[in-house]
């Protein structure tokens, strides 16, 4: 991606890149919206678009594994570090999924 927006002469702020987090490879702190997988699984997507930083990263799908309280700090973190611009959940799919985040802070 990055290389194609080089050779294409496009000015940074002339697109949006994005990438999304959840699945990863095969080991079980590589996949989920963990603070290791978001902050690992994000440079490994700068390194494969050959990019610095995306303006948005989309959480794919809810993580019942994971504390959402964990998945925000990480988040929070990408963002101080401008690794990121922008956090979007992504809820496709499952209509069960748009109460994950109701049911995580239930009670707190």
């Amino acid at each position: 991606m990055g290389q194609a927006i080089r050779e294409l002469g496009w000015k940074r702020s002339d697109v949006v890149v994005s990438t999304k987090i959840f699945w990863g490879g095969p080991g079980p702190n590589d996949k989920g919206l963990s603070r290791k997988n978001i902050i690992e699984g994000t440079k490994a997507s700068l390194k494969r678009l050959d990019r610095e930083s995306v303006d948005v990263i989309y959480c794919h799908r809810p993580d019942s594994s994971s504390l959402i309280e964990e998945t925000v700090r990480a988040m929070n973190y990408v963002i101080d570090h401008e690794i990121v611009e922008e956090i979007r959940l992504a809820v496709v799919g499952r209509l069960g999924s748009k109460s994950w985040i109701g049911k995580e802070s239930e009670g707190k």
